[in-house]
């Protein structure tokens, strides 16, 4: 028997002694004898009143609880978890064959010894492996893959610590989400629903508006999401001067930051007879007379003329096209977009290579440098001839001067160029059907055709030794 000792039993206890004094037993008897500070009725230690009869307050007399992490009195063990199937049971107890629990590396375990049924004591089913199911198999292939779907003649099952081919990406033997295995054996990711690893946050849903973005983390002011229902812009970036604020606000008269291109000053408050208007636009520019912070002052609201409608000089990279001046003006100093940073319109022969639209651009009018007129660059059939091209007709045929390799036509390349050569067999053979030459081998040009000619000494004539038809005489 277990007893408890709080304050009240002590006391009880002493009064019982008190009143008790001159009765006489023994420890473990259950009667508060004189010399005894407690008697439970046993001679056990940990529960509160030791083999001796004296109190024990200590952390050791307390009640042990299974599952806190701690082992404690009773416990083998203790791993602080609600895992049944570890190394260490829900009843504090180290798992071993015959209590019950398949742990890993089990196929069975029934909770007893008897070794003749259908799992043995070694928590191995009778026979697996035979290719027949038996009793208490839940199959048999008659292998002992570990990846295919049945494994140690129990169905593969996601959590069997085994990786199943062609179905699971992962097996790690647990029910855990926040690993990286999760419990339906597929390898955690971004998007999957569960946080694992580095992720902020993982909704699952897909969606980059919403408060977790699609690469896992939390949708913050700055990041360029507008997250939908709390912001109302969000441009990444911390600049105050453009449409969106580094609050994720829009950008309004009043807000103290002037938005470039749009207001002409934002002084913040509410007084309209200062420098700055409510309208945030400066009083006296357009009135004609250059005051304050005004560049020029020509009276008129013309934002395309020599002084643009806030009293600035229109000048090449403000984004405003000077007319009859400017050709463009794209705002910044990017040479390779469609508005050179001189404010001329991007072309052929410039000498800047557009981006996207030209491959090359050297500023010439030479077409045989590598970088035509044509600001495409240089290749072989493009009708020019470039640096390594021994001719260029910008065509596809080898049967005139000029091959698709740009080399030029010659006797042994392999192409009969029309009108010129006979043959052309690409050899360096003078006694086969084409000579080096490139004509025709024929019986009296001296060269003996090999298994044609038996002779050839160049002549016609019979009666010499090698006959007008080349054979010997």
């Amino acid at each position: 028997m277990t007893m408890r000792w709080t304050t009240m039993s002590v006391i009880t206890v002493a009064l019982l002694a008190l009143g008790c004094a001159d009765t006489h037993g023994v420890c473990g008897d259950g009667s508060l004898d004189p010399g005894e500070s407690c008697d439970d009725g046993n001679l056990e230690d940990g529960d509160g009143c030791t083999s001796t009869c004296s109190l024990c307050t200590g952390p050791e007399c307390r009640e042990p609880v299974c599952g806190n992490g701690v082992v404690e009195r009773g416990e083998a063990c203790d791993d602080g978890n609600a895992i049944d199937d570890d190394a260490c049971s829900n009843m504090c107890a180290v798992a071993t064959c015959g209590d019950g629990v398949v742990q890993a590396g089990e196929v069975c375990d029934d909770g007893n010894r008897v070794h003749d049924d259908a799992c043995g004591n070694t928590c191995m089913v009778h026979d697996c492996g035979s290719g027949t199911v038996e009793a208490g198999e839940e199959c048999d292939d008659g292998n002992a893959s570990t990846t295919d779907d049945c494994i140690m003649c129990v169905a593969a099952r996601c959590g069997d610590g085994f990786v199943q081919r062609g179905v699971e990406q992962c097996d790690d033997g647990n029910m855990r989400n926040d690993d990286a295995c999760t419990t339906e054996c597929r390898r955690t990711a971004c998007g999957d629903g569960v946080v694992s690893g580095d992720e902020e946050c993982d909704d699952g849903t897909g969606f980059d508006t919403d408060a977790c973005k699609n690469d896992c983390t939390f949708n913050v002011c700055g990041d360029g999401i507008v997250h939908a229902g709390v912001e109302a812009c969000d441009d990444g970036n911390l600049d105050n001067e453009d449409g969106c604020l580094d609050t994720c606000e829009p950008a309004h008269c009043g807000d103290g930051y002037v938005h470039a291109g749009v207001e002409m000053c934002d002084d913040g408050d509410t007084v309209d007879d200062d420098e700055c208007s409510n309208t945030c636009r400066l009083p006296e520019c357009g009135d004609g007379v250059v005051q304050g912070h005004e560049e020029c002052d020509d009276g008129n609201l013309v934002d395309g003329d020599a002084c643009r409608n806030i009293c600035l000089l229109n000048v090449c990279g403000d984004g405003v096209r000077y007319d009859g001046v400017e050709e463009c003006d794209d705002g910044n100093t990017d040479d390779r977009d469609a508005c050179l940073d001189r404010c001329v319109r991007a072309s052929c022969g410039d000498g800047i290579v557009w981006a996207g639209v030209e491959a090359c651009d050297d500023g010439n009018t030479d077409n045989t440098d590598g970088c035509p007129t044509s600001c495409a660059t240089g290749s072989c059939g493009d009708g020019f001839v470039q640096p390594g091209e021994e001719c260029d007709d910008g065509n596809t045929s080898n049967t005139d001067a000029c091959l698709t390799t740009c080399l030029l036509s010659r006797c042994g390349d392999g192409f009969v160029e029309a009108g010129v050569e006979s043959c052309d067999d690409g050899d360096a053979d003078d006694r086969d059907g084409c000579r080096n030459t490139c004509e025709p081998a024929e019986c009296g040009d001296g060269v003996v055709w090999s298994g044609v000619e038996a002779c050839d000494d160049g002549n016609t004539a019979d009666g010499d030794g090698c006959s007008a038809t080349c054979t010997v005489e």
